[in-house]
């Protein structure tokens, strides 16, 4: 899920050798923190709080969007700063290597 458009992530996307789904704002005519972004998507795959983790660096683009779904999240705060607002996320780490200490 990005904020971005095709025109400039797709050679991002290519660069990764990851084969996985990209939704771009200009694909659900939203932008992050939108709802909707993160209302369509979960439609789409059938996401539960049960069933996927939502990871991101952007805490408030999507940390507290996860929150309002009651998706479960790990924050990627690489610089390390405090929580800016009493919304946590389920989990904090400082780089993404580190999401994988929950995703078991």
């Amino acid at each position: 899920m990005s904020n971005s458009s095709w025109d400039i992530i797709d050679k991002n996307v290519q660069s990764l050798k990851v084969p996985f789904d990209v939704w771009t704002a200009e694909d659900v005519h939203a932008y992050k923190p939108d709802l909707r972004f993160f209302k369509t998507v979960e439609k789409e795959y059938g996401f539960t709080a049960q069933n996927h983790w939502h990871i991101a660096e952007g805490y408030d683009s999507d940390i507290i969007s996860a929150d309002k779904m009651n998706w479960p999240s790990i924050w990627i705060n690489r610089p390390q700063i405090e929580t800016p607002s009493p919304i946590l996320p389920t989990h904090m780490v400082s780089d993404l290597t580190a999401t994988l200490n929950f995703l078991k």
